[in-house]
Formats: C-alpha cells, sequence, structure tokens
C-alpha cells in the first residue's frame, strides 16, 4: 500500500495517509461489534418465531449484509485518501471522529430498521 501513496506523493504525506487507514482500521471491530448488537437485539426476539429454514436464510442475509457494511465502511478511509489527493490538503484529522460517529449511527439505525422491515 505505501509504494502505491508514495507513487503520487512525497513521504511525508504517504505517512499521513498510513495514519488515516490506521485511525479508521483501529476502529472497525468497535463499529463490527455496536451494528451488529443494534441487528442482534430484534434477531434474538423474532428467533422464535421463525421456521428452520428462514433462520438459515437470516443467517445468509447477515453474512451479506456485514461483508457490505464493511465495504461501506471503507468510504471513512478512502474519502481522506481522495480528498487528500484531488484538493491536495490534508486528511480530515479532526473531522474523523465526526464522520465515525455519523456513520456508526447511520449503520446502526439501518440496521435495527432493516430488521424490522424484514
Amino acid at each position: 500500500m505505501e509504494s502505491i501513496l508514495d507513487e503520487y506523493s512525497d513521504r511525508a504525506f504517504s505517512k499521513e495517509l498510513y495514519e488515516s487507514i490506521k485511525w479508521w482500521e483501529k476502529r472497525r471491530i468497535y463499529f463490527n461489534i455496536l451494528v451488529g448488537i443494534s441487528g442482534l437485539i430484534h434477531l434474538v426476539l423474532s428467533l422464535p418465531h421463525l421456521a428452520i429454514k428462514e433462520i438459515i436464510g437470516v443467517f445468509i442475509v447477515i453474512f451479506v449484509y456485514g461483508f457490505f457494511v464493511n465495504m461501506c465502511y471503507c468510504f471513512g478511509w478512502a474519502s481522506d485518501i481522495l480528498k487528500a489527493y484531488y484538493y491536495k490538503t490534508p486528511t480530515f484529522g479532526d473531522y474523523r471522529s465526526l464522520f465515525f460517529g455519523l456513520g456508526l449511527i447511520f449503520s446502526m439505525l439501518t440496521t435495527f430498521w432493516l430488521t424490522i422491515v424484514i
């Protein structure tokens, strides 16, 4: 990854982008746990009402949804890199926590909403 970043910028700038990715990836486990809990609450309440075939389908949907939620999580550090590359400015820095929090709340609400709808 570092060689790709070095191709477009100097060493100091590459270090800042690396730090951005590191910042986001350190928080991914907390993100996954909290989003998972928001779906698990409703899943546990609805499991007694599901047939065996439905339970298998639910777990397939959970796996696919988890994959896509994590792909969307990558937009956090990807937006840092794109901003730095196209606007030639430092990464988001202080705003990362805000973006993380807003993304977490949106993901938890979406997850909870989907468990109700489905």
